[in-house]
């Protein structure tokens, strides 16, 4: 895991109860983990700017999160992520704070990585339709097949469907560059 170094420099000011006092600082610490496992409505960063200047507070929320989330994209527990803090020679109850609250959320917050980014939808069903066209209305004679193909999709649980029509020509070139991607996708798998 690589956190940035700004980052990890907020995180050792985290350390320093003059910047944040105990009671304030285990607060945060419950609200970002919960922030980022549920839904809050209602609440907001605001409800601790009066023990604590706002910028610091911003400060942390945001080096908090990218803790947790970074911690949470690389599958860590919270023995790794207490190695990982000590590594950056971080230690103290804080370190301890921030490790008990990631073991109770880790899960959660796994679960909530997966359920967000940009990865494509899978392709898990086709079905076609051939029609032939003898004529339209723009021409007398076409003669010409004409290919109606529905790919159904899953993402995130849920299925959606691609439509679309296409030529001999290009449905033949369609299964090749599928072809194509299963080889090279095939190649990928056995490195």
């Amino acid at each position: 895991m690589e956190l940035s170094k700004s980052t990890l420099k907020g995180l050792e000011a985290l350390q320093d109860p003059k910047i944040i006092n105990t009671e304030t600082f285990d607060r945060l610490v419950d609200f970002v983990a919960s922030s980022l496992t549920e839904k809050k409505a209602g609440k907001d960063l605001s409800i601790f700017y009066e023990s604590t200047k706002p910028e610091i507070i911003k400060s942390a929320y945001t080096d908090l999160t990218s803790l947790f989330v970074e911690s949470s994209r690389h599958k860590f527990d919270a023995e790794n992520l207490s190695t990982y803090l000590h590594s950056q020679k971080l230690f103290g109850n804080r370190v301890e704070k921030l490790c008990d609250t990631y073991k109770i959320h880790s899960d959660s917050l796994i679960l909530q990585l997966s359920n967000i980014g940009n990865s494509l939808p899978c392709v898990i069903d086709v079905d076609w339709r051939l029609d032939y066209c003898i004529k339209t209305s723009t021409d007398n004679d076409v003669g010409e097949c004409v290919y109606h193909v529905r790919l159904s999709t899953k993402r995130h649980n849920k299925i959606d469907y691609v439509n679309f029509t296409c030529s001999l020509h290009q449905l033949q070139e369609f299964v090749y560059k599928l072809k194509d991607a299963a080889r090279h996708v095939e190649k990928l798998s056995t490195l």
